[in-house]
């Protein structure tokens, strides 16, 4: 039975900063709720996806409808929201829609900011994951496979990989605006040694703000980026300590609990503007409540985000013209894997080989050749010629669930030649192609 790609999720586009942050799962243990969902008995592939602006979950599954019931049963039994409080918040597509939703989020035409650089490699890492934990098949490697193709060939063609605005580097704007068009001078403090934190920092040094502090969970990693940038490395205990000594924090570790505290800042005697760009918040809520502490988090980066949709609009729009080209590419290729179809197609070369040789072998032997002798001749190649199929023809039965199958599958079309005379086999090639390169 064919197994349907399904996504289920909710982003940035649908559902509350809060909510996601209570739905968000730590990547770095991601192996716990990834094996735990793939032992629903209607999953059948599964890989999860959170990021700062989305949790989805994305897979195949021969029953779809009753793999959405067992995604939905786990997240109430794995995060304790019931399924009442989320339903309205969480998005289901299948097949063809969800083929294309993956594609856009992998060429981050779905982001919260078009053309940020961070989700194709959060996905690699998402889908790096479901191969360690072997909850992946041929369904979803080749999904995935395809997916990180398009979006090389979107930044190819288009420039949306150029100058990129990442939700760090719309932090940084933010914070610009915020003391009236420049940071330069401000002394600034970093908390996070993940890649949105070294972009922040990144962002930052190029506004020639002062970064005095780089504070992390593992001081080595602190320390590491401190000594690049001519900062101080401190352990994440000791931000209370130095907080007061900066006009600006921006802050992203994985920490699934708050790092900066009320307690912190309230002895603070000048402003600090805090970016909170971390999934679940580095924030305490009562932290925005202290006179002269400005708190913002990702949703409140809107307006930016706007601007710079409204800046790369045209390439946009070319993207979402190679997306389509590449879904309807991914459809007919994955349609021409159909197990009948190739087992029908090797079956009717055999008989197009074989009639040929029995008109040979029967004009060679002329008027010799009774009408009983042709029958027997025939039901002798035909019994070996079933023989010789019975085996290929389960093999590849079973190569459409094995996670490489569908390069199998594909090696038998091209040795017995069973694609029609100009057929395309663009999805395959461009693949191996682009992991040449």
């Amino acid at each position: 039975m064919r197994r349907v790609i399904f996504v289920v999720g909710t982003s940035y586009k649908v559902s509350s900063f809060p909510l996601r942050e209570r739905l968000s799962f730590d990547m770095k243990n991601i192996g716990v709720p990834l094996k735990k969902l793939y032992a629903k008995k209607n999953v059948d592939e599964v890989m999860i996806l959170s990021t700062c602006n989305r949790t989805e979950i994305i897979g195949a599954a021969e029953n779809p409808c009753a793999c959405v019931g067992d995604i939905l049963n786990f997240v109430q039994e794995f995060k304790g929201i019931k399924k009442e409080e989320i339903t309205p918040f969480i998005c289901t597509k299948l097949d063809e829609e969800a083929i294309r939703h993956v594609f856009r989020v992998a060429s981050s035409l779905d982001s919260l900011v078009v053309g940020e650089p961070q989700i194709l490699g959060q996905m690699k890492e998402a889908y790096r994951c479901s191969v360690e934990f072997s909850t992946s098949g041929a369904s979803l490697n080749r999904l995935m496979r395809r997916a990180f193709s398009v979006a090389r060939r979107v930044r190819r063609e288009t420039r949306l990989g150029e100058k990129p605005v990442s939700i760090s580097y719309a932090a940084v704007i933010k914070m610009r605006e915020f003391f009236g068009g420049s940071i330069e001078g401000k002394r600034a403090m970093v908390v996070g040694g993940g890649e949105m934190a070294r972009l922040s920092l990144k962002y930052l040094l190029s506004e020639q703000a002062n970064v005095m502090y780089i504070a992390d969970r593992t001081l080595e990693k602190a320390k590491e980026i401190a000594f690049n940038c001519g900062a101080r490395a401190i352990s994440l205990d000791e931000i209370g300590k130095f907080i007061g000594d900066v006009d600006m924090v921006v802050t992203s570790t994985a920490s699934p609990l708050p790092v900066i505290f009320r307690k912190d800042v309230e002895k603070r005697r000048k402003d600090l503007l805090i970016m909170d760009i971390a999934v679940p918040r580095d924030v305490e809520d009562d932290v925005a409540d202290v006179p002269g502490v400005f708190v913002y988090n990702i949703d409140e980066l809107k307006g930016i985000v706007d601007e710079a949709i409204k800046f790369r609009k045209a390439d946009a729009e070319k993207a979402e013209k190679i997306i389509e080209e590449e879904v309807e590419n991914y459809i007919r290729y994955t349609e021409s894997l159909d197990f009948e179809l190739v087992v029908a197609r090797l079956r009717k070369r055999i008989d197009v080989l074989k009639n040929r040789e029995l008109e040979k072998l029967y004009k060679k032997l002329g008027n010799r050749v009774e009408d009983g002798d042709r029958m027997l001749i025939e039901a002798m190649v035909n019994s070996v010629l079933n023989k010789l199929l019975h085996e290929p023809t389960q093999n590849i039965r079973g190569f459409l669930n094995h996670p490489e199958g569908d390069l199998y599958i594909e090696a038998i079309k091209r040795i017995f030649s069973l694609e029609d005379a100009g057929a395309s086999m663009h999805c395959f090639f461009a693949e191996t192609a682009d992991v040449k390169k």
